[in-house]
């Protein structure tokens, strides 16, 4: 689905919740709320992002970049952890002698 989507799983996988009814429990929200999240038609706001940062101990930092990121691709599905960033520097054409 969405960047949302893919969060609310992570979260979800992380806390062991077999489905939104439980992952609403957990998170102290009602199940409508996070399929609305889900689909994107509310936004996961900094009260909701607080109460998984306490339940999760995930910093905020963390969450909140995993929310700006198009897609979850830097963790890694099995062990959904952060995997080591790949740092790709750009060839120049600098001549060898100046």
């Amino acid at each position: 689905m969405g960047i949302q989507s893919d969060f609310l799983d992570f979260i979800s996988e992380k806390l062991d919740c077999k489905n939104s009814a439980t992952l609403a429990a957990s998170l102290r929200t009602s199940a409508p709320n996070i399929s609305r999240m889900r689909h994107e038609k509310l936004p996961i706001s900094d009260v909701l992002l607080i109460r998984i940062h306490e339940t999760t101990g995930l910093p905020i930092r963390e969450l909140k970049g995993m929310l700006d990121r198009r897609c979850l691709s830097a963790y890694c599905p099995p062990t959904l952890e952060l995997c080591a960033p790949t740092l790709v520097i750009p060839e120049t054409n600098i001549p060898d002698e100046l």
